[in-house]
């Protein structure tokens, strides 16, 4: 069964964040972010995680691989990194001032000292408003997480929902 957790609408330059939502009552969450828009050209979706609401930027905790592939050429490119500050949601490829409808989905999966293993896939478009897939994955390694903190690169974030499911 699925429950709806948190909705949160972004607006401009902000950040949403999941505060002390992650808990021992489901083991997979499901974060699924739907009209999403964004103020500049060729930016990314950024998550970090935290504990208690508190989120820690200086340490390494994330590792991830995010491929984006459009429909007419296939891989585009990707972005990847092994102990970052961050973990890179969407890759580069967000355009500036049009909505990305058909949503960015999240199946995060609750692991041994409370880590998190996350998959994320999606259909959006890339900055010539050419549409495209983004598909990969990462873990953070922070104990004890139970919140979530979204960001736009630059604080490019216009709009969108941000939905917080447990599974």
């Amino acid at each position: 069964m699925t429950t709806q957790i948190d909705s949160i609408p972004a607006t401009k330059n902000s950040s949403v964040e999941f505060n002390s939502k992650i808990t021992s009552t489901y083991e997979r969450y499901l974060v699924e972010i739907t009209e999403l828009a964004v103020d500049q050209e060729h930016c990314a979706l950024y998550m970090i995680c935290g504990v208690g609401g508190q989120f820690n930027t200086n340490s390494n905790y994330y590792s991830y691989c995010i491929n984006y592939s459009d429909f007419k050429t296939g891989l585009k490119g990707s972005s990847h990194n092994v102990n970052d500050t961050y973990m890179n949601i969407t890759g580069a490829e967000l355009t500036m001032n049009s909505t990305h409808p058909d949503g960015i989905y999240l199946e995060m999966r609750v692991c041994a000292s409370n880590h998190l293993s996350i998959l994320s896939n999606g259909i959006t478009s890339d900055y010539n408003g050419d549409p495209y897939i983004i598909h990969g994955g990462g873990i953070c390694t922070l104990d004890n997480t139970d919140s979530l903190h979204f960001f736009g690169e630059n604080g490019a974030l216009l709009s969108g929902t941000f939905t917080l499911y447990g599974i």
